[in-house]
């Protein structure tokens, strides 16, 4: 547990509030949107599939758009995509690859770590034409859209393999708030809730009130024994298996790298060591566009907080610093983390009984 937790560090966490620093009116629209005088919405997600309404039926909807999302008939699918039919560990959705062919760049992609604004910047390098993909733009830049093979994505023919990364305590708490919480701005649950397989807070809430939920959660992944069965949850190193360990294990890439403190910093890095700089004329603009800091310049306002630093306040209680840590030890060890040290303290007894 060394060096001190800085500040720009959220900088990606959308699970921490975009407006817990401000007081929250209650609900007028019988949605959980709050009434004149609210602050800002609590996460800056843009809404996609789910119905724009809140409560469980939005949740109900949204698990059914998944499910249709999941079924794609097998002779749609190529190569190493048609064998995940035939029983291979991971299923096509979670093998979360997309590639800049010109440059033979292969990224692995992990729910919760800019996921959405580089499959953006991918889709656009790659030059996705349209306006669909933007709502869901991973699978646009996949082998199987790009009509490269899978299995010829080697090495050997010269391709190159990176992912990016973030501290376990930050990813999980941006995973809770964005996909457990409601919007305060609008009802909405991102996902419709169907990423959270958990309670989902459907009304907006104090801090105190986020915080003893958040504590809640971890109190219940630690009876389990483990994060949530989703790929937003999983520890990093799944993500990295599922996306096929032979060619992304963190000894053998050609880049990683973190965002916790500057996004756009390690996509450059990436790109300056892979070649993708000089294989596209445009790749510096765009990510100028799509990870300024400059909020209303980015062509995605999805999974971007407006807070500073929260990690200090959901992680109060050293016990949940502790227990979060434990569920993610793979990550920390396999990636060479250390736990961020942080303003945690020994709660009181009722507070540690909370988290156990």
């Amino acid at each position: 547990m060394l060096a001190a937790w800085r500040a720009g560090s959220l900088l990606q966490v959308v699970g921490a509030a975009l407006a817990l620093s401000g007081p929250r009116a209650e609900s007028q629209d019988g949605l959980g949107a709050p009434g004149p005088g609210a602050g800002p919405p609590l996460y800056g997600w843009t809404p996609g599939d789910e119905l724009r309404a809140g409560g469980p039926e939005q949740a109900s909807g949204a698990h059914s758009l998944a499910s249709r999302a999941r079924e794609v008939p097998a002779g749609r699918l190529m190569g190493d995509e048609r064998k995940a039919k035939g029983g291979q560990r991971f299923a096509a959705h979670l093998r979360a690859r997309i590639l800049l062919p010109k440059a033979k760049l292969a990224f692995c992609y992990m729910p919760k770590v800019a996921s959405t604004e580089i499959a953006r910047l991918f889709g656009d390098l790659n030059g996705v034409s349209g306006d669909a993909w933007k709502q869901a733009p991973w699978d646009y830049s996949g082998p199987a859209k790009l009509h490269v093979n899978w299995d010829s994505v080697t090495k050997e023919n010269g391709w190159k393999f990176a992912f990016l990364y973030r501290d376990p305590l930050a990813r999980y708490l941006s995973a809770f708030g964005s996909k457990c919480m409601v919007n305060a701005n609008n009802g909405v649950v991102e996902g419709g809730g169907k990423d959270c397989l958990g309670t989902i807070h459907w009304a907006a809430m104090t801090m105190e009130g986020m915080v003893e939920a958040f504590e809640d959660r971890v109190r219940a992944d630690a009876l389990k024994g483990t994060s949530a069965n989703n790929s937003h949850w999983f520890p990093m190193i799944k993500n990295l298996r599922a996306c096929g360990i032979d060619r992304f294990h963190p000894d053998i890439v050609d880049f990683k790298g973190s965002i916790d403190e500057d996004a756009g910093v390690q996509v450059r890095r990436m790109f300056e060591a892979t070649g993708v700089l000089e294989a596209y004329p445009n790749a510096s603009a765009l990510i100028d566009t799509y990870f300024t800091h400059d909020v209303s310049a980015r062509k995605s306002s999805q999974h971007w907080s407006h807070s500073h630093n929260r990690l200090d306040e959901f992680y109060r209680n050293a016990s949940t610093v502790q227990v979060v840590a434990q569920l993610y030890d793979e990550d920390y060890k396999r990636l060479g983390l250390q736990v961020p040290r942080l303003k945690s303290t020994h709660v009181p007894v009722s507070y540690r009984d909370r988290i156990g």
